[in-house]
């Protein structure tokens, strides 16, 4: 878990400096860089359409989107020198790449799937194993190689949302319950994705994850299931409300 106490000092509140500083870079908490970048990929959607419209392979994309983000790492670390590129569409050109292929043959998804799940898998699993390693030294503050550990990151997060989308489609074709519990999650999901990191940083206060290695994941494990529940539970007693409005935008 990431503590935020430097950034939530109560004088920050009265500084228009910080304020700037926070809504250029999404840094008034550490997850909330992410509501920046979705205004920029707004901004920068309505220019991929002509090459939507051609449809381009999705195989081809993933490809291609790598090389993308791999020439946008090395054009900011030569040339642009951004301070948070991870704050910036610059950082996401892979997703927005794989997105726009996926969303321009939606249709033929399922089929794509189908077919390339063997693959797939086989290398979000090589994926997995090779990032974690590098994400687990990042956190301890142990140096990485920041192109290696880059690289791990898209590759394995891009892999992950294809299986993710893949998985969905399959629920879907199902029918069950849990076609039906994913459904309603999804209408507080941003409820979930802005409320939980209060939660767990509330919860490792109280009780911090410790022991055994055991005890550790068992507690770990029910954090995540409280910082999924209460902010959706939360979200739906406030749906169409004029305070989930205020709060949430929707």
């Amino acid at each position: 878990m990431v503590r935020a106490e430097r950034s939530a000092a109560p004088e920050t509140l009265t500084d228009p400096d910080r304020w700037w500083f926070y809504l250029s870079n999404g840094k008034a908490s550490y997850h909330l860089y992410f509501l920046l970048v979705a205004l920029e990929v707004y901004l920068v959607l309505p220019l991929l359409l002509p090459v939507a419209r051609r449809r381009p392979g999705i195989t081809a994309a993933l490809l291609t989107g790598l090389a993308l983000q791999l020439g946008a790492y090395f054009l900011n670390r030569e040339v642009l020198r951004l301070p948070f590129p991870a704050s910036t569409v610059l950082w996401y050109l892979l997703p927005i790449t794989l997105g726009m292929a996926v969303g321009a043959r939606l249709d033929e998804f399922p089929a794509w799937w189908r077919r390339r799940r063997w693959v797939v898998l086989p290398a979000l699993a090589a994926a997995y194993a090779a990032y974690l390693p590098a994400a687990l030294s990042y956190v301890r503050g142990v140096p990485v190689t920041p192109v290696l550990y880059s690289t791990l990151s898209w590759v394995f997060t891009s892999l992950t949302a294809l299986t993710l989308l893949g998985a969905a489609h399959r629920i879907q074709r199902g029918g069950s319950r849990a076609q039906a519990a994913l459904a309603t999650l999804g209408t507080v999901s941003l409820q979930v994705y802005l409320i939980h990191p209060a939660l767990l940083q509330a919860l490792e206060r109280w009780n911090a994850p410790g022991g055994t290695p055991t005890q550790v994941l068992l507690t770990a494990g029910a954090y995540a299931l409280l910082a999924l529940l209460i902010p959706a539970l939360l979200g739906r007693a406030l749906l169409n409300t004029r305070l989930s409005t205020l709060l949430f935008g929707r």
